[in-house]
């Protein structure tokens, strides 16, 4: 599996309020993966993967409240697999996941950018 592409879709920040304490939380989500048709690739397959990156700053004096600032980064990576990885990667998301193996490398990937 190699990492051919990478691209972010959207970037989204939102600030509700000023704070002097926080509380941070970091969550990547894998929204899609789908077949990718590239004419250069012969003897492999491409899947395309998107994802989301979402970082919520909560204010830790409030503890009830639901306000936050966010900022939601949103895209997709492009994979060169074997055809036997793909069917890996299409079988495990039919339950909606990533192949165990292979999501810590997507998740530093995605953090990396």
């Amino acid at each position: 599996m190699k990492i051919i592409g990478f691209s972010l879709d959207e970037l989204h920040a939102k600030k509700s309020f000023e704070f002097k304490r926080t509380a941070i939380s970091t969550d990547v989500i894998f929204v899609n993966v789908e077949k990718a048709k590239l004419d250069i690739i012969k003897d492999s397959e491409a899947l395309r993967i998107a994802f989301k990156f979402t970082v919520n700053y909560k204010d830790s004096e409030k503890k009830d409240s639901a306000e936050k600032n966010e900022v939601l980064v949103s895209g997709s990576m492009l994979l060169m697999t074997s055809k036997d990885e793909s069917k890996e990667f299409l079988k495990s998301w039919k339950n909606k996941e990533i192949p165990k193996d292979k999501a810590l490398g997507l998740y530093n990937e995605v953090l990396k950018k």
